[in-house]
């Protein structure tokens, strides 16, 4: 299977990285139904205030529905972990499954589900000032091209 690069990017100044996310951000709920996922890389289970989270093992896993105000999925990618390295997705519901994960430990079918539903990879860059996605999904991937 071979990766055609979509047509769609869009670069900034450093530093306004934080003004494109709420757009993009905005208009997602209109074509996905998901969630976005940030892999907290600076906690691990047991550290104290982590409330409301779930874990794979040792790792935390923070989400936001996208219905969220775009200001609190912008404030996750930035808050949710160090930012540098980021990994973060965006999972849709295309198998018309809620999702939704459970605060706690995820059971691997969770996880699998998570991960098959994958839209959009998050990743940062340029020291953490700006982001690359990697889109996997072609609903997704037309409303990127509609923001050009």
């Amino acid at each position: 299977m071979s990766l055609e690069a979509s047509p769609f990017s869009q670069s900034a100044r450093l530093g306004d990285a934080d003004s494109v996310l709420p757009r993009i951000f905005r208009g997602l709920p209109a074509v996905s139904d998901g969630i976005l996922i940030v892999d907290d890389d600076l906690s691990r289970r047991g550290d104290p205030g982590l409330d409301g989270v779930s874990f794979v093992d040792d790792r935390v896993i923070r989400w936001e529905g996208l219905q969220s105000p775009s200001q609190d999925l912008t404030r996750l990618i930035r808050r949710g972990a160090s930012g540098y390295p980021l990994n973060a997705f965006i999972s849709g519901n295309r198998q018309g499954q809620t999702l939704r994960p459970s605060v706690g430990s995820l059971s691997d079918s969770d996880v699998l589900l998570l991960a098959s539903e994958v839209q959009v990879v998050i990743h940062s860059i340029y020291d953490a000032e700006s982001f690359l996605l990697l889109v996997l999904d072609e609903e997704v991937n037309a409303f990127l091209g509609s923001l050009i």
